[in-house]
């Protein structure tokens, strides 16, 4: 357990263990604008009920490179990219992510983003060209500036139920040889974009 209170630090962890906070208002780790705030080099970790902020202005909130890990119940405010998975068999859920250039980048596979609050953020989630079966759902997505969310070469990347609203870029953008993914019940209004944009991308299913 983590006791309320702001820790400038920035933290690596090379072991399995439980990071848990005493709530996203009252335990914050702040990493000060010197990289990442933490990083995950081990599978099986579990981080909750904490806020992770400052890895600007070219690190990352969490940074995991391996798998079976879980995060939940967090807060990320101020990072270059929040929340990066390069490992597979991750999941972030129940989380809140705001003023981020990238909120989520998903290279692994396996992966699932589920019921987290996105706003503020330039590229709310983004699943890379090597992660292959993973998942983006019940997420609501507003008020960002580039794109909520990217399929940037991805494959059998499942995107369902999801609310994207009231951003000034794309709802969902699937490009550069996005393939064999699932995007359905998804809900799309007032993006000044459009809403869905594929481009050079086949196979993929998209449907309400």
């Amino acid at each position: 357990l983590i006791w309320a209170g702001t820790y400038y630090e920035n933290i690596v962890l090379n072991k399995e263990l439980t990071l848990t906070g005493n709530g996203t208002s009252a335990t914050i780790i702040n990493g000060s604008s010197s990289g990442n705030v933490i990083t995950v080099n081990i599978d099986e970790v579990l981080i909750e009920e904490l806020t992770v902020v400052g890895s600007r202005s070219n690190g990352i909130g969490i940074s995991v490179s391996e798998g079976d890990s879980v995060f939940t119940n967090l807060r990320f405010d101020n990072n270059n990219i929040s929340y990066y998975s390069l490992g597979d068999f991750n999941e972030l859920s129940s989380s809140v992510i705001v003023n981020s250039n990238y909120g989520v980048i998903i290279n692994g596979d396996n992966n699932i983003v589920s019921q987290n609050t996105f706003s503020d953020n330039g590229v709310s989630i983004k699943f890379a060209s090597t992660s292959e079966d993973s998942r983006a759902d019940n997420n609501e997505i507003t008020d960002g500036t580039t794109t909520a969310i990217a399929l940037t070469g991805s494959e059998e990347t499942t995107i369902r139920d999801n609310s994207i609203n009231n951003n000034s870029g794309y709802g969902i953008k699937i490009t550069d040889g996005a393939s064999d993914n699932i995007i359905y019940n998804n809900d799309l209004e007032y993006n000044s974009e459009y809403s869905v944009y594929v481009f050079e991308s086949d196979n993929n299913s998209i449907h309400n």
